[in-house]
Formats: C-alpha cells, sequence, structure tokens
C-alpha cells in the first residue's frame, strides 16, 4: 500500500471519528510531515481566589473583590441588601443577597446556595471554554467545610455540579467529615477528607473527574 493511499484512510478515518488514537505517530508523504493528533481533553488549572463573602456577627455582609455591587455600603466592605458580581456581565458569577438564603449563579437567578459563615470563591479556568466557580465554604462549630462547583456551559446555562455535603452523606454517611484544600489536576478536581478520630481514622479523597461524553463529572473515592 501507497504511503499516499494510507494517508487518504487515516484522514478519512479522524473525519468519521472512526478511530480513537493514542499519541499519534507521523508519517511523511513525499516530502511532507503529517502528525494525526488527539482532541483536546479537557484540563484544568489551580484554582484562584477571586473573591469572599462574611457574614459577621453584626449587620450586613462583608464582600470582597467584587466588580460591580448594588448593596447599601453601612462600613469597610459591609453591605446590605443587593447583587454583587465577580467578572464581566456575561460570565461572571452574580451574589443575589437581598434575601436570606442567599442565590448563586447568572442573571437568571436559577439556582440557591445556602451560605452558611463564609465562602472563598475560586475561579477555574480551563481549555474548553466553560466557566467554573469553586465556593469553599467554611462552616462553623455545627457544620464543616464544604464545596460547591457551579459553573457556566458553553451554552450561557447556569449548573450545579457537585456538592461535597451531597457528596459526604452519600459516601461517608456523613457531613462531619473534614475537607482539605481542593487542588486540580489534568481533567480532575481533587478534595481530601478525614474525620479528624485518632481512634477510628478515615481519610481519602474524593476525583471529581470530567467525563467528556457525558459532559458532567463523575465522582471516585479513593481511601487512604
Amino acid at each position: 500500500m501507497s504511503k499516499k493511499f494510507l494517508a487518504k484512510i487515516v484522514l478519512a478515518s479522524v473525519l468519521a471519528g472512526g478511530m480513537n488514537f493514542l499519541p499519534a505517530p507521523n508519517f511523511e508523504i513525499g516530502n511532507f510531515q503529517v502528525s494525526v493528533a488527539h482532541a483536546a481533553t479537557m484540563q484544568f488549572s489551580q484554582p484562584v481566589e477571586i473573591g469572599t463573602i462574611v457574614y459577621p456577627p453584626s449587620k450586613g455582609i462583608n464582600i470582597t473583590n467584587a466588580t460591580y455591587n448594588t448593596g447599601k455600603n453601612i462600613g469597610k466592605n459591609l453591605y446590605e441588601n443587593g447583587v454583587a458580581r465577580w467578572g464581566d456581565s456575561k460570565t461572571g458569577l452574580y451574589f443575589y443577597y437581598d434575601k436570606y438564603p442567599a442565590h448563586f449563579g447568572g442573571k437568571d437567578k436559577n439556582f440557591s446556595v445556602n451560605v452558611m459563615v463564609a465562602i472563598s470563591i475560586n475561579k477555574i479556568d480551563n481549555n474548553k471554554n466553560f466557566t467554573l466557580y469553586l465556593l469553599q465554604n467554611d462552616g462553623n462549630a455545627s457544620f464543616a467545610r464544604s464545596y460547591i462547583l457551579i459553573g457556566r456551559l458553553p451554552d450561557g446555562k447556569w449548573v450545579k455540579f457537585f456538592d461535597t455535603t451531597e457528596i459526604k452523606k452519600q459516601y461517608l454517611g456523613n457531613t462531619r467529615d473534614g475537607l482539605t484544600n481542593a487542588y486540580c489536576k489534568d481533567d480532575k478536581i481533587i478534595i481530601g477528607y478525614n474525620n479528624g478520630d485518632y481512634r477510628a481514622p478515615d481519610k481519602g479523597e474524593f476525583r471529581f473527574k470530567w467525563d467528556e461524553a457525558a459532559q458532567w463529572f463523575s465522582v471516585e473515592q479513593i481511601k487512604y
């Protein structure tokens, strides 16, 4: 079989979606070198804090680094009854704090997230044009830290991908176990857990992996 004919077969298979390639070898056609490559898989950057929200013991809500805020300013970074936003008007994260519980999302206010005490707002960049925000809720004496991942899909729809409070109930049977700092590796968001009990230690991590076919995150529990 000639190299020219082989190249036509490979190219036709790629266009038809009929072949899955490992890192593709290069081959030559005359004086030209051709490389067949994968479609890029999801790659996440590390979470970067872009703002915070804290409910102090006194009046108001402490809101930092918002690019837009309609609330009434009653002190340094303290606001009442408004809407804040981090980012631009199209892909930015909106925080509606005109009533409790607060709502997070886009302009359509399409779902709510209960703010217990403090939230660190972390943006996760990626190579797939998804807008992702990881909310770190540090809880209080009654509630352990939790994470909520919300985002804007390329079609403009806002969704909640996961809430670790629900994940802990499902996998650990409780919501008390502490969570470690989240980090990203390739196409996964990884969050460790630890029950803090030296008599019966329970440690591990949850791996939230992007599933290209489902266009959603799968979850895997790894026990140490």
